[in-house]
């Protein structure tokens, strides 16, 4: 499909509707609940979808299961075929609705869902549930607070302006051109990604001539230990926690404060430069992620759990914290981490044995100009996205 055209764009601008002649219509009207059940022991159909198939505000499913490889709950028995919408009936703020492509199964609590086509055109009735005012009102009558969920008789409720067929087409014809554009836009962050990863591989899949450990060639060092005492003490500061570092990149967006002396200023204040690598986590994959302090913010720390490398003259950062994060590095943390009680860990031992090629520091440079050429194309490749993201979804409240 071809992206949409600047008149048809018009409508996510604010151009007024005319809704003289729209019906006003119950969801449970147009929207017809499935039921059928299947006997996973005596069935043809091979796939299943759960909810963590199901992505928020996306209505394609890129992922699901063989029935053969995992074990299901009993819940698992609702039958659903091509073209089908299944939507999730808990946590209903997550938007999960999805246009099967394929026939399977998903739980009771999916409901599998097909139009009333003689009151709606089936390619519009997707965008319905991904409204805002649908979505609202899934969520204001949901029951529970742990798990909230929807039943099919509150949600059939629903009440919104349907158009009359004509337009419903035109409709849905915009709307499925937007989505498409956005699916466009979401395949090039991917295909740049590729490229990417493909570049820090290849660049790091040659042996140097030379290694050294990371501890001749930066300083390393544990951060700040957290204690009760702190909480006393006067100088209260900005720390870094795992969660603030993923892979080549810094989340500020919950920054806690710690309390530490004159001594802890000197010793575990960030400068710019320097790399911090993830000392434990649950998950094995992510242990020995690291990222680079580039922030402004002044007097910031990190905590013990939080290992620094301060590179020495000869080694660029970004060129270290790409090869700490490269399929290289991951390998080696990960064979070098020790497990107890869930949580994987390394220490700063493991960090200074840490073997980095001896590259003469223009090359290196050269690496980290490619990189980031490679970076800022991805950049704009998700801000192009969130665009079309945005204008989906104005188009559908300007609708609905």
């Amino acid at each position: 499909m071809s992206a949409i055209s600047t008149e048809e764009s018009a409508i996510a601008d604010g151009i007024a509707l005319d809704r003289s002649d729209w019906e006003l219509v119950r969801f449970g009207d147009i929207a017809l609940k499935q039921n059928e059940t299947v006997d996973r022991e005596d069935t043809d159909l091979i796939c299943y979808v759960n909810g963590g198939h199901m992505g928020s505000e996306d209505l394609h499913l890129l992922e699901w299961g063989e029935l053969a490889d995992e074990y299901l709950g009993p819940a698992f028995t609702r039958k659903f075929s091509n073209g089908d919408i299944l939507y999730g009936s808990r946590r209903t703020y997550l938007r999960k609705v999805a246009v099967a492509h394929f026939d399977g199964i998903t739980a009771n609590t999916t409901f599998v869902i097909k139009p009333n086509e003689k009151r709606i055109v089936k390619e519009l009735l997707p965008f319905v549930m991904l409204s805002e005012g649908f979505t609202q009102h899934s969520i204001r009558n949901s029951k529970g607070s742990v798990n909230p969920y929807i039943n099919w008789k509150d949600i059939a409720n629903y009440e919104f302006l349907l158009p009359p067929k004509e337009q419903q087409e035109k409709l849905a014809k915009l709307l499925w051109r937007a989505d498409s554009a956005l699916e466009s836009a979401l395949t090039a962050i991917l295909r740049v990604d590729i490229t990417r990863r493909a570049f820090i591989a290849d660049c790091f899949a040659e042996k140097a001539e030379r290694y050294v450990r990371l501890q001749d060639a930066a300083e390393v060092r544990y951060g700040l230990t957290m204690n009760s005492r702190r909480k006393t003490l006067p100088n209260q500061r900005p720390y870094l926690r795992v969660a603030n570092v993923g892979r080549e990149k810094i989340d500020l967006s919950e920054v806690k404060e710690v309390g530490c002396s004159d001594t802890d200023l000197e010793t575990f204040i960030l400068k710019q430069g320097d790399i911090l690598v993830v000392e434990g986590h649950a998950n094995i994959h992510e242990i020995g992620r690291s990222a680079i302090w580039n922030g402004d913010t002044k007097e910031m720390l990190h905590q013990n759990h939080l290992i620094r490398a301060r590179c020495k003259i000869g080694l660029v950062p970004r060129f270290l914290s790409a090869y700490i994060n490269s399929p290289r590095g991951r390998g080696y943390f990960q064979g070098m981490a020790k497990s107890t009680s869930g949580l994987n860990t390394i220490n700063s031992t493991v960090v200074k044995d840490f073997k980095v090629p001896v590259i003469p520091k223009d090359e290196q440079r050269d690496f980290v100009t490619k990189l980031e050429v490679l970076e800022n194309s991805q950049a704009r490749a998700v801000k192009h996205s969130e665009n079309q993201r945005q204008l989906l979804k104005s188009l559908i409240n300007q609708i609905f």
